[in-house]
């Protein structure tokens, strides 16, 4: 009765917003379902996804993998808080900094943190990336979790390449020495539709220090036929790469059967439900994969 109840509201809210009337109301709603319930704002059409458990394969892999977030939780590419959400949810201890360009979302997730009056939560809003600029995000929506500051990511030019906002991103290790938390960076949830690259490459000198564990997006190639499908190749070769001169190891997240996959490269293939990876320090392998519950290792 309890998910029926649940769907439901979330149904109702997506007629609202499909009809043109959810921004015309403005409420909180209570979601259940993990170890702590939390408020969720519904306002300016904003938020009703998150009445849904989304993203079900991420809430079981922090499940496993929270005993070893040694520091703070640093979510980049926060949008509507998705994964904020998971970590109150989770009781997950340790501090929490997410990085969010676009105002909009930015907003939003200030909403989400106050209503539940949540303590040792952290937002800026600005982007990480490999150096301080204001660029351009490109998208179809002020709040799409599509958007990416890479203009030529997508193949959909018309749906894609329109200019959503104007951002700042910065350096990731300058912002984080700027914030000054007093504390490791214990993992880095990283969603930045195609910038991953950016990102990874401003926070070389965190990564070596601290070691810490790395759950990155990396969305499919499709084609090396096409010309986007070769600029997300060498994109991808070259992060793969910086990670290995880190000492690190990877892992296929299979979303749908809670699989971990050892994986030396990232194939060209087009399946969505396979785009997460962990990454995992060498060091730091054994203490890993002892941890895991849900998640079965596979060859």
């Amino acid at each position: 009765m309890v998910d029926k109840f649940k769907l439901y509201r979330y149904t109702f809210c997506r007629v609202l917003h499909k009809v043109g009337l959810l921004k015309y109301f403005n409420f909180n709603l209570t979601r259940h379902g993990e170890q702590k319930k939390i408020l969720i704002p519904i306002q300016s059409e904003l938020g009703y996804f998150n009445l849904t458990s989304g993203e079900v394969w991420l809430k079981w892999i922090l499940q496993d993998l929270k005993k070893n977030i040694d520091g703070v939780f640093v979510d980049i590419g926060v949008n509507l808080g998705q994964s904020l959400i998971l970590h109150y949810a989770l009781d997950i201890k340790n501090t929490y900094l997410g990085f969010e360009p676009n105002p909009t979302c930015y907003a939003y997730s200030r909403k989400l943190i106050k209503a539940n009056k949540l303590q040792h939560y952290h937002l800026v809003p600005t982007g990480l990336s490999g150096n301080h600029s204001i660029v351009k995000l490109f998208g179809n929506l002020e709040h799409a979790s599509g958007g990416s500051i890479l203009e030529n990511f997508r193949n959909n030019k018309e749906k894609f390449n329109k200019v959503v906002q104007y951002v700042s991103v910065m350096k990731g290790d300058d912002a984080l020495k700027e914030i000054d938390l007093k504390e490791k960076i214990g993992l880095l949830k990283i969603d930045v539709e195609g910038a991953e690259l950016d990102v990874l490459s401003g926070l070389t000198e965190t990564i070596q220090k601290d070691k810490p564990l790395m759950i990155v997006e990396a969305l499919p190639i499709y084609s090396t036929e096409t010309e986007n499908g070769r600029f997300r190749k060498q994109r991808v070769d070259s992060l793969l790469k910086l990670l290995k001169e880190l000492n690190y190891c990877m892992y296929l997240i299979v979303e749908k059967s809670f699989q971990l996959k050892r994986i030396n490269t990232i194939e060209v293939h087009s399946n969505m439900s396979e785009t997460n990876y962990l990454f995992v320090h060498e060091d730091r392998i054994h203490e890993v994969e002892d941890s895991l519950e849900t998640y079965k290792l596979i060859s």
